[in-house]
């Protein structure tokens, strides 16, 4: 007797097999964008760091004096930002530090702190 195809067994086999196969990729995947996730949100923290840091480095010591007369606290774009001067005891040099932080997707944190040095004539 000459068979032709494959038995019920055969085709059972190979449908798992490559249902395993299909649940491994799609695993992955998910991890994959999961972890995109957190780096687009990594990166718009440090966009919006860099963002405040060149702001006042841009201004005149006066204008750093009357901002950071008290801790700016504010939130920009679901990260929240905190700026303070720091007294580094020169009269010639403004000392400005942020803490940029959020929470991910996946509940956990997010922090990037940053000081700049603005020297004043």
């Amino acid at each position: 007797m000459n068979r032709r195809g494959f038995t019920i067994v055969e085709v059972i086999v190979a449908m798992v097999l490559l249902a395993v196969g299909v649940l491994g990729v799609a695993g992955v995947s998910v991890m994959a964008m999961r972890q995109t996730a957190d780096a687009d949100q990594q990166n718009v923290g440090a966009l919006v760091a860099q963002s405040y840091m060149e702001r006042f480095r841009g201004l005149a010591c006066s204008r750093i004096d009357a901002l950071l007369a008290s801790p700016l606290v504010t939130t920009d774009r679901n990260i929240r930002v905190r700026v303070e001067r720091i007294n580094a005891g020169f009269v010639s040099t403004r000392v400005i530090a942020g803490q940029f932080a959020w929470t991910t997707r996946r509940n956990t944190p997010g922090l990037i702190a940053d000081t700049t040095t603005v020297d004043c004539p």
